[in-house]
């Protein structure tokens, strides 16, 4: 049986005689079972940022406002990529930022993305 990876890191396996078929399910399954523990794990660190954040901005000590609310801009940014996001966009009255790539290459502006119901 040999196991190994390919240069993108997926996993190439083969397997011959009569145990080939269990040896390479179990394989398979270890394999999956790994990356959903990873994607987990990056979840709960998604997770532990954004309260992290939340808990900042709440109890912010006086005269750090400012400071307190850009470290939780930036752990927000960290926990959308942790999640897997590619591009972030925030939209207040005041201010528009667009943070990342989207899967074309680019992220729109704002006020160039389309608005309203989706195409049936």
């Amino acid at each position: 049986m040999h196991v190994g990876f390919d240069k993108n890191g997926n996993l190439k396996s083969s397997a011959y005689g009569k145990e080939a078929v269990a040896a390479q399910a179990r394989i398979t399954s270890e394999h999956i079972r790994s990356k959903t523990v990873a994607k987990l794990c990056l979840y709960a660190l998604s997770a532990f940022f954004c309260v992290a954040a939340s808990y900042l901005v709440v109890f912010a000590p006086d005269g750090r406002e400012i400071s307190t609310w850009i470290i939780a801009g930036a752990l927000i940014v960290a926990a959308a990529g942790s999640a897997g996001f590619g591009a972030l966009a925030i939209t207040t009255p005041d201010f528009t930022a667009t943070f990342g790539q989207g899967p074309n290459g680019s992220v729109a502006p704002m006020d160039e993305r389309p608005r309203g119901p989706l195409p049936k």
